[in-house]
């Protein structure tokens, strides 16, 4: 008879608790853009970084859409796709899942999904896939416009912009041929105007020193 009561007040406790319980929303949503390179051979390039705070955590909200706008100097024959990443609190796309499907650029993008939030912060990534004959003096960029959050807009306060993305050509990328990390970039130019592009080999970690390079 005592075990019952107990667990009869724990219920009641816990009812109580989940009733008081403060209901999700949005403190803020703000875009940041970083003047990285978008390089062709990648499969994901990070535009812009939307970040999502939210307080409570009863009946979370859902990210339903974000719309962007590309931009570029030759959109259509550079950007072969653009997709949205989802990485929680971690602000490295490397750590993300896709939100809604790839689409093709256009001027006016707007991608689709179902991603409930968190309480806390929520990174999404704008991303851009180049094509391989991407013209490598030309320029990207994209401005987020609007999320649609449990059915409401919200505009994103812009943090960080930049004026225009140079595109280039991922020559080496992490584990290409087994190896961890290549580092330190160079350009040499021979006699007879062969530009050779140098690098260093980290074979096992990003480490200086102690470490199998080449």
């Amino acid at each position: 008879m005592q075990k019952l009561k107990i667990l009869i007040l724990s219920i009641l406790l816990l009812s109580g608790f989940q009733s008081f319980a403060k209901r999700m929303a949005v403190k803020s949503v703000t875009a940041h853009q970083f003047q990285t390179p978008v390089l062709a051979g990648k499969t994901t390039n990070p535009v812009i970084q939307l970040n999502i705070e939210t307080s409570g955590k009863k009946n979370p909200v859902i990210l339903q859409e974000i719309t962007f706008r590309v931009m570029g100097s030759d959109i259509h024959n550079d950007i072969d796709k653009t997709d949205i990443w989802y990485t929680g609190d971690k602000p490295f796309l490397r750590d993300g899942k896709v939100f809604g499907s790839p689409v093709d650029p256009m001027e006016i993008t707007t991608i689709k999904g179902k991603q409930e939030l968190k309480e806390g912060t929520n990174t999404f990534w704008i991303s851009f896939k180049l094509k391989e004959n991407t013209h490598l003096l030309n320029r990207v960029n994209a401005v987020c416009s609007s999320l649609k959050i449990s059915n409401q807009e919200y505009t994103p306060e812009i943090v960080s912009s930049a004026e225009g993305l140079k595109t280039g050509r991922a020559l080496r990328k992490h584990m290409d041929d087994g190896v961890h990390t290549y580092r330190i970039p160079g350009l040499a130019t021979t006699n007879k105007g062969t530009l050779i592009a140098v690098y260093d080999i980290r074979r096992n970690s990003a480490t200086d020193l102690q470490e199998d390079i080449d």
